[in-house]
């Protein structure tokens, strides 16, 4: 993406006061073709420090728009149709005491990172044992079959 900057240096005399005056396709050149709308900053050209309250306009033909920078230096444009077709000279007023000015494309701001997942602990799965096997029925056709014993009766006692 291109920088575009404005910078105006004037002689600073007491008391009075100078304007920038970019074309606003100028300003508006780097746009998305999708942007309704575009940010900018407004700073000290010696210091880079952001300007404040600078009063800002677009003055040509029957489209108006004034606005004025907010307490970080920022101001946004409309990014539409009517405003290139007449491309306005964009007037930013500049205080007493400042000797230049830059306006900047506001950079994007830029999304944090997302946050480290924790790994998952890997537990082992438990040993497994296998089951005895059961008989099955053709094991138990193999086997002889068993008959239950009689009981044993005591045996009777011998006479001498």
């Amino acid at each position: 993406m291109r920088t575009l900057s404005f910078v105006v240096l004037t002689v600073a005399l007491a008391g009075s006061s100078c304007a920038l005056r970019p074309l606003y396709r100028e300003l508006v050149s780097s746009a998305p073709a999708d942007a309704k709308t575009m940010s900018f900053l407004v700073l000290d050209a010696q210091t880079r420090a952001p300007l404040p309250g600078i009063k800002l306009e677009l003055s040509e033909g029957k489209n108006r728009l004034q606005l004025s920078t907010g307490p970080d230096g920022s101001f946004t444009l409309p990014v539409e149709k009517k405003y290139r077709d007449e491309n306005p000279i964009v007037v930013v007023a500049i205080p007493a005491g400042v000797t230049g000015v830059l306006v900047e494309p506001k950079p994007a701001p830029v999304a944090p990172p997302p946050a480290p997942v924790a790994p998952t602990p890997v537990v082992p799965a438990p040993a497994v044992t296998p089951a005895p096997e059961a008989p099955t029925p053709n094991d138990t056709a193999a086997q002889p079959p068993t008959t239950p014993s009689a009981p044993t009766t005591p045996s009777a006692p011998t006479t001498p």
